[in-house]
């Protein structure tokens, strides 16, 4: 399957793409399951374990947040060849270990002992295939290439977009609320799409928790997405100073009521329900996002190419993210841009300073800059007087 062709890096697609290869045949040599959304990575691997059992292959797994793992056991692994079967599939989930980067080049500059094992491994020839799970990994590292050039997948699992683009504002449509949708038909449960778009907004950007409320909205039936949707409510901050910087007041009003009433979970499984902490995280995020926002909008009204403005404000990203936060900046005029910033520098230093900021507060910055609908002219029909 290679590595994913940048027109198409919808992570369904990429998904299905591989579990139609893998009905088609054996395992391809080798797999780099890489992205931010692990529940994409989680499938793979649940379908390359059962291709690969049905096989009769082993399947040696390390996982590098086990305690028990052992990088010689891993190398042992990719070194030798299966006793009892006929392939062996060697999988790493993860590549850090106690802070070091396991595919990192050594100090002087050569590859590293497990780099050279995949290596040598995937250039033997032995039966069997290698494949590793990380949330970040280059697509131009040389463990990467050399898994493609020896006929294997290169997966690109990015998070699915859950705000809608300016030019097609429904958040019905978003690539999240899809998703959940097309899940829902592939479990023949019903939901309709403003279910699943409550149900979304609720549960936030994790796959998983939506994969699980499905299983449970399975027993409860349709009526029961309410009241699935509010034990598990969750945003971040991040997510939060977003939807109040594009505007959106109902779900920065719900994203803020959720936030400062249930927290939100850390990495490390932590809930932080502080509000003066919460704050913290969520008025700097704001303050970047409206001044990246500001100066793109200022770039583009100085007649600055979209690829300009971008830099400028040090927006990056595929494409389509790109050009949805250009379409953003344009969506408010630069006057608008510079009184947000400017409330939001005000509401930064109050809270900095020790004056009080609360939720009260972030509700009416919320009404007093929400995006304002654009007035639609209505063609007349045809042979219609005017």
């Amino acid at each position: 399957m290679s590595a994913p062709d940048k027109k198409s890096t919808d992570p369904s697609a990429q998904l299905r793409a591989l579990l139609a290869a893998l009905q088609q045949g054996e395992p391809a040599r080798g797999y780099v399951l890489r992205g931010e959304e692990r529940w994409f990575r989680e499938q793979a691997l649940a379908a390359l374990k059962a291709r690969a059992q049905a096989l009769d292959w082993e399947w040696c797994a390390h996982d590098t947040a086990d305690p028990d793992f052992a990088l010689p056991a891993l190398i042992d692994d990719l070194s030798g060849s299966s006793m009892f079967a006929s392939a062996r599939a060697v999988v790493l989930r993860g590549t850090q270990r106690d802070r070091t980067d396991l595919l990192a080049k050594t100090e002087g500059g050569t590859p590293s002992a497990l780099v050279r094992a995949a290596l040598a491994w995937l250039e033997s020839g032995a039966a069997g295939c290698f494949v590793v799970s990380a949330d970040a990994l280059r697509a131009d590292h040389a463990l990467a290439k050399a898994v493609v050039k020896a006929g294997g997948t290169l997966t690109d699992f990015r998070k699915l977009y859950d705000s809608p683009p300016p030019w097609k504002p429904d958040p019905r449509q978003t690539e999240l609320v899809q998703w959940l949708l097309g899940r829902a038909r592939d479990k023949s449960i019903r939901l309709a799409p403003d279910d699943a778009l409550y149900l979304a907004a609720m549960t936030g950007n994790d796959l998983a928790a939506l994969d699980g409320s499905l299983d449970k909205l399975a027993v409860a039936g349709p009526g029961g997405v309410r009241a699935i949707a509010l034990p598990q409510a969750a945003t971040t901050p991040w997510a939060v100073a977003d939807q109040l910087a594009r505007g959106d007041l109902a779900r920065a009003l719900l994203g803020l009521e959720t936030l400062f009433q249930s927290g939100f979970e850390e990495k490390d499984g932590r809930r932080l329900v502080d509000p003066g902490a919460l704050l913290g995280m969520l008025l700097p995020s704001l303050a970047r996002g409206v001044r990246a926002n500001l100066v793109a909008a200022e770039a583009l009204a100085g007649g600055a190419a979209p690829e300009a403005a971008a830099a400028l404000a040090g927006i990056a990203g595929p494409p389509q993210r790109v050009a949805e936060s250009l379409e953003r900046a344009r969506s408010r005029s630069v006057d608008e841009w510079r009184a947000l910033l400017g409330d939001t520098v005000l509401l930064e230093r109050r809270s900095r300073s020790g004056g009080s900021v609360d939720i009260d507060d972030l509700a009416l910055f919320a009404l007093r800059h929400r995006a304002k609908a654009r007035a639609t002219r209505i063609a007349p029909a045809p042979g219609a007087r005017r």
